[in-house]
């Protein structure tokens, strides 16, 4: 997706200096939280993303360099061009519910992310783990649903435990479509859980950055 291009090039092009303490997924964060509940202070939004007021800050600045967003007396909220972008990625990640503990991955913390139409995009699961363990998950699961069943690449391992049950909740949760992809990650806290499944979201959206949509 060719608009992800523009928070890659916010994170590339900082500069020399220390290394900032968000990623590009809290920048993506920032974006739909702004989107789903309008107009933000930088402290509320601090708080939202479990960082300190500083990197907020640095977040916006960031964003307003793209023409995301813009600050006004009611906060920080999405330009007409932020607004088309999240409008965009939010119709691909179309829907993120934290879940219960379950068999698919380890962590007291377990989040999903619904990637509408990617499934032609997995290969085998292993880098949307990846993506989700470099940001600080214990793991990651990757599902596909196909024909109305729910499938975990590769097919040639055997499901994991209870996972009829579990297929059943997932299913009932998401209400996926055809071709749709499902990330479940697990982590010790619930903003890494959340994160690792956006960076496990994201591989997929990425390899849609030449399509338009």
């Amino acid at each position: 997706m060719r608009d992800l291009l523009i928070i890659e090039r916010l994170m590339k092009g900082r500069g020399a200096g220390p290394k900032p303490s968000f990623s590009k997924y809290d920048l993506l964060k920032t974006l739909w939280l702004i989107y789903s509940l309008g107009p933000m202070g930088r402290k509320m939004l601090a708080e939202s993303l479990h960082l300190g007021e500083g990197s907020a800050r640095t977040i916006i600045k960031y964003l307003e360099q793209a023409s995301l967003v813009k600050e006004s007396s009611s906060g920080c909220e999405l330009t007409g061009k932020g607004k088309v972008f999240a409008e965009k990625i939010w119709r691909l990640l179309a829907k993120q519910i934290r879940l219960p503990k379950n068999t698919l991955v380890d962590g007291e913390y377990v989040y999903g992310v619904l990637v509408r139409g990617s499934a032609s995009k997995v290969r085998n699961g292993l880098e949307q783990r990846d993506a989700a363990v470099k940001v600080g998950a214990n793991g990651a699961t990757t599902i596909i649903c196909r024909g109305g069943l729910l499938i975990i690449p590769p097919e040639t391992e055997p499901p994991p435990e209870g996972w009829d049950r579990i297929a059943e909740m997932i299913y009932r949760k998401f209400e996926p479509q055809d071709r749709d992809v499902i990330i479940i990650s697990g982590a010790d806290s619930e903003d890494v859980a959340e994160r690792a499944a956006l960076a496990g979201s994201w591989t997929l959206l990425m390899d849609r950055q030449y399509q338009n949509i």
